[in-house]
């Protein structure tokens, strides 16, 4: 960052005030008269006092429009269809007009923009009597409505408080009438009083049904926010979250909040100076983070425990900086051993801080004198140990070695044309710098501080380029446009540089991630942060966007690139996870194998019991075995070729570890299984004879947990075999034939239970229930899947009648290990729900399940049955909880490492593991424990993400038929 740059900011902001008044000065009376009523409109005052942007609502008022566009045509009010707001936060705080018109009545502008949120709400919800204002509230508004005559309430707010009005009137009638009647009832009460003894118990079961029933209804609407906030007031809306599952836990607030915080990257707020954020650094480690701001102090936390960050002693100022009239702290930066603080202000003077002790930073050696009262900026290398100078009285580049902060020199003469440099950054390496001058036309020039020789240039395209950033692999320069967006430009030659591409964000600031292809860039408080992944540079892909209340105008990814930290002009810093929290972690790259033929496929993957090993089946009819016993290092044992034939028939599409680990079964599209002696893991042994039989294209194979059975489904049958001498196995039972088999699972209780393909008929219009039809006939006499119980080979049953609803043939299906939730998926895209609580009367939960649009998909449900996951031909799994199983909730974003499309998922036997195949022979190994450990403290860790739960004002806001209570406090 330079501090130069900085203060250009500071002097955007004075010149946004000063558009704003010479618009004003433009306009007759009239016009101006109109002015301060829309500024009063578009601004919001918090009960604290802080004026924030708010979006109105376009009336035909006469003269409005005119008024609008002198302000649109400066840019200083975005209008569209039907709405406008303040283009720019530094209206507020800068335009002293503004403030005075706000000031001379604070505290009933703070409760107009109040009653016109409320409004708002009262509206959404329908117009319920409960969100109308009474007693001394109504009171209140009314006294202050007084001052607003000359810019009166309209639309919404005007119609809120009428109706308030008019409810308190009908209240205060009957409040009259009860009290002329009250007489004339003492004497029936009397009389009822015996009755009424006799309904006291009934009248508290009713009370109590009626609390019951107003608590779940305000933690549905409190759901319904939050939701509805997450991506903009992600802060609010996981307070909402947890206060909801508060006021009522049950499975769809928990579901609620679990998806708050494991798909939001807001991660909390630092804060402890209150002024506005300068700059923003991680130590190397990513233990520290500092922060500069504009007032010249500076700030050190510890985010040692990412979820409980302590601020590091006090904020410090170096005593040098006293005379310097705007002594924002620009330059900021750690040494390479995170033991030194390098922190520089406005004129380029330049303080190392000693960090032995972090808490009582000690300035070291001398300070880089500045250049007061010059335009200057300061930039340090990556490691801390460089620093470069450029000011009017000395432009071009001047090098500095702080290596050693006892004996701080030059390096040479200095570098670049004779102008004010404006903006630099250097290479990851620190082996070049790009640096460019603050005109639109000035090249950005690309130079070897080894040689230190010029390598190249480029053009700033007619640009005011407010940031300069390299890629992690330094063959990409960015250039943070504010007018045109972010220009991407390839550097492999940096002689020859060429333009790749454009991001859309009109960015006050461009920074590449220090791992990885991403690029996060930096717009106003709508746009927020918005990341892309530049691995293709001529097309970004956005990934992600980080939206707060306010201007992020500095930013920094932590040194794993999985956290970035960005600073406001309020002081705060807010904290971004771009993983989220509880998210799964890969134990390292995919496994990958079935690479020597045509066909890389996978058809079948198995874990086994212990999760010591993995098996895959290929459609080049090779077995690939891994060991994982170690799954951070995995190791591969060997590739098994039993099964043989054109790819067609000898592709392995069943794979199977008997439970006490001593065999592997692996079947083929001949219908052949192959047993696999494992004693020896590296030099597996094939098992004659091979198991044969009218079973078709082997889909699923299944032990016992004895390992003394084995069952194998196939297309046209299922068959029972004893392998306790696996030399001789023998059939015990040929059931379900011709009839074709997508999954044979054995749940909690014993029972076998397998799943048989149908086709999908759409069921009538309005009607939501499946339709049965009668059982018997063959796959094509016989409608919908069907549900049959094997336990027993010697009598198999059908467990009712075939399960209609889909609009295609079903393709896959999974059963929870409890056997109460079956889910089928068709080819079309779409899954559903069958609770099984009555196996022989399946009913269907919910919608259509559809998360990857007319595509099919894979699936699966974890151990503890109440997670699911997803797998899609875009290479993207997802977890999904399954609390309310009418509408499962995501959790946490996509599960990415697979090379291709998704083909097959499987849970370890506790759950621990997930194991994801791929179709390029790749299968990823995924760690679930962190999703189980935040689940163990969800609201507690939503707690600390937030530092608390909703104070009284948010509560009389939200919930104001409930008494107050800390919701992070139980």
């Amino acid at each position: 960052m330079t501090s130069h740059g900085y203060a250009r900011t500071g002097g955007v902001n004075r010149a946004v005030a000063t558009s704003a008044e010479l618009a004003y000065d433009g306009l007759d009376p009239a016009g101006r008269e109109l002015t301060r009523q829309l500024f009063q409109r578009l601004t919001a005052v918090s009960p604290d006092g802080r004026l924030t942007r708010r979006t109105m609502a376009l009336t035909d008022e006469p003269g409005l429009a005119e008024v609008l566009e002198v302000y649109a045509g400066r840019r200083l009010i975005v209008a569209d269809t039907g709405s406008a707001q303040l283009a720019h936060d530094a209206l507020l705080t800068n335009w002293s007009r503004l403030r005075g018109w706000l000031e001379a009545d604070l505290a009933g502008h703070a409760l107009r923009s109040q009653l016109i949120d409320d409004a708002f709400d009262w509206d959404a919800s329908g117009q319920a009597a409960a969100y109308l204002y009474r007693g001394e509230r109504l009171t209140a508004v009314l006294n202050a409505r007084s001052r607003w005559r000359d810019n009166p309430l309209t639309g919404t707010a005007a119609r809120f408080l009428d109706a308030g009005v008019r409810a308190e009137t009908r209240s205060r009638r009957q409040r009259r009438r009860v009290r002329a009647l009250f007489s004339g009832l003492l004497t029936v009460a009397v009389l009822l009083a015996g009755i009424a003894v006799v309904q006291v118990r009934s009248a508290r079961q009713e009370r109590q049904a009626a609390q019951e029933q107003q608590r779940v209804a305000i933690a549905r609407q409190l759901i319904a926010k939050a939701e509805a906030a997450l991506d903009t007031d992600p802060q609010t809306a996981l307070m909402l979250n947890v206060t909801a599952h508060r006021i009522h836990p049950d499975p769809e607030t928990y579901s609620a909040l679990q998806r708050a915080i494991t798909t939001t990257p807001y991660a909390g707020q630092l804060t402890g100076v209150r002024s506005e954020v300068s700059s923003i650094a991680y130590a190397h480690s990513g233990r520290y983070l500092a922060a500069g701001f504009s007032s010249g102090a500076v700030m050190l936390w510890d985010l040692g425990d990412p979820l409980r960050p302590r601020q590091v002693g006090t904020p410090f100022v170096d005593p040098g900086n006293a005379e310097i009239y705007a002594p924002y702290v620009g330059v900021l930066g750690f040494s390479a051993g995170d033991d030194q603080l390098i922190t520089g202000v406005a004129d380029a003077a330049v303080t190392i801080w000693d960090l032995a002790d972090p808490a009582r930073p000690r300035r070291l050696g001398r300070r880089v004198i500045g250049e007061p009262n010059q335009q200057a900026g300061a930039w340090l290398s990556p490691d801390g140990s460089m620093l470069g100078t450029s000011s009017e009285k000395t432009p071009g580049l001047q090098l500095w070695d702080l290596s050693q902060p006892g004996r701080i020199r030059k390096l040479g003469a200095r570098l670049g044309a004779r102008t004010l440099i404006d903006q630099l950054v250097s290479s990851p390496d620190g082996g070049r710098v790009a640096m460019a001058g603050n005109g639109p036309s000035d090249a950005v020039t690309i130079w070897d501080l080894i040689r230190r020789r010029l390598l190249g240039s480029l053009s700033k395209q007619n640009d005011i380029v407010g940031s300069l950033a390299f890629s992690a692999d330094g063959e990409q320069l960015a250039l943070g446009g504010w007018s045109k967006g972010v220009a991407l430009w390839q550097i492999r030659d940096p002689a020859a540089p060429q333009a790749v591409g454009t991001i859309p964000v009109l960015a006050v600031r461009a920074a590449f991630a220090p791992r990885g292809t991403t690029l996060a860039a930096e717009g106003l408080r709508d746009t927020g942060v918005v990341l892309y992944d530049t691995a293709n540079p001529v097309s970004p892909r956005q990934t992600d966007q980080l939206r707060v209340d306010a201007d992020q105008g500095r930013l920094a990814f932590s040194p794993d690139s999985r956290m970035i930290a960005g600073g406001d002009s309020d002081g705060r810093i807010t904290l971004w996870n771009l993983e989220r929290a509880g998210r799964p972690a890969t134990y390292g790259p995919p496994l990958v194998g079935h690479q020597d033929g045509e066909y890389k496929d996978i058809y079948a993957l198995a874990l086994a019991v212990d999760g010591s090993m993995v098996a895959t089946g290929g459609r080049d009819t090779t077995v690939e075995l891994w060991d994982t016993a170690d799954p951070a290092m995995p190791r591969r044992l060997s590739a098994l070729t039993g099964h043989h034939g054109p790819y067609e028939t000898g592709a392995v599409g069943g794979v199977a570890f008997a439970p006490d680990g001593t065999m592997l079964a692996t079947g083929d599209g001949t219908g052949t299984v192959v047993l696999w002696d494992l004693a020896d893991r590296a030099r597996p042994r094939r098992l004659a004879p091979s198991l044969t039989g009218p079973t078709g294209i082997v889909r699923s194979l299944l032990y016992s947990p004895d390992s003394a059975t084995l069952i194998v489904g196939g297309d046209s049958g299922t068959i029972f075999w004893d392998v306790r001498n696996p030399t001789r196995p023998r059939r015990l039972a040929l059931i379900l034939e011709q009839l074709q088999v997508i999954g044979i699972w054995q749940v909690k209780d014993g029972r076998i239970l397998a799943v048989v393909r149908g086709t999908g008929v759409e069921p009538e219009p309005g009607l939501h229930d499946p339709l049965a039809v009668p059982a018997g006939g063959g796959l094509n006499g016989q409608k919908g899947t069907r549900l049959w119980d094997i336990t027993h080979p010697a009598h198999p049953r059908q467990l009712g009648l075939g399960l209609i609803g889909h609009r295609g043939d079903v393709a896959s299906a999974a059963l929870s290990p409890s056997g109460d939730l079956l889910i089928t998926a068709d080819n079309q895209g779409a899954a559903i729900f069958w609770n099984l609580s009555d196996p022989v009367h399946a009913r269907r939960l919910g919608d259509p399940f559809v998360p990857y649009g007319r595509n099919g998909f894979s699936l699966a449900v974890a151990p503890s049955s109440d997670i699911m996951v997803t797998g899609g031909i875009d290479g993207n799994a997802f977890l999904w909880d399954l609390g309310n199983r009418i509408l499962p909730r995501q959790l946490g974003i996509a599960l990415a490492a697979n090379l291709d499309a998704i083909g097959h998922m499987v849970f370890s036997a506790d759950g621990d593991t997930l194991a994801i195949s791929g179709t390029q022979g790749d299968v990823a190994l995924w760690d679930l424990r962190p999703v189980y450990d935040l689940r163990h403290r969800l609201a507690a860790t939503a707690c600390l993400v937030t530092g608390g739960g909703l104070n009284h004002e948010q509560w009389t806001h939200y919930i104001p038929a409930l008494p107050y209570q800390d919701t992070c406090t139980q």
